[in-house]
């Protein structure tokens, strides 16, 4: 069976976890996805995605309104996929459908503090160039990242950007 990814079930709260905690290694993540759910400024639940093979949850990805400047940006954090399921493709289709999903919500802009290597094979950038600067200061500053939903988007989106209040904690922006 191929692989289908859509929106999440609150039904299938248990898996989200599993699959959060056994790719974190902890619940630290997965407490930071019910703290952002929490937040109705920031919460989107097209935003919030599966992936399913053989209709067991093998990631699960979470964008949360972020703003850029005066530009609506869909924050990604975290992803997680299962350790078995790594390396296989998930996490990139993931990222593909939720930036799709942002899209069509309005986002211009995607945000990332993730793995430099990783990420741009998504198509995100370093965002300190365009002078898009965290919440706290990022090392190595080219883990904080950028692409552009909408052509143009960049344009107006300098500044610090402005998260979700359960992304407020330093350590949370921590490569």
């Amino acid at each position: 069976m191929p692989m289908q990814i859509r929106p999440v079930d609150p039904l299938q709260e248990p898996a989200i976890k599993d699959v959060v905690c056994a790719a974190f290694g902890s619940e630290v993540e997965y407490e930071l996805v019910e703290a952002l759910r929490a937040e109705e400024d920031v919460w989107v639940p097209e935003w919030s995605l599966g992936a399913y093979i053989d209709g067991e949850l093998a990631g699960h990805i979470l964008f949360t309104r972020a703003w850029a400047g005066s530009k609506l940006a869909a924050l990604l954090a975290p992803l997680a996929v299962s350790p078995v399921n790594q390396n296989t493709g998930v996490g990139q289709a993931l990222i593909e459908a939720g930036l799709s999903a942002a899209r069509a919500e309005g986002a211009e802009l995607s945000l990332v503090l993730g793995h430099p290597d990783y990420y741009p094979k998504g198509g995100f950038e370093p965002a300190m160039p365009h002078g898009i600067l965290a919440p706290y200061p990022i090392n190595p500053p080219e883990a904080w990242m950028v692409i552009e939903l909408v052509e143009g988007a960049l344009v107006d989106a300098a500044g610090v950007v402005k998260v979700a209040e359960a992304l407020g904690a330093p350590e949370l922006w921590r490569e």
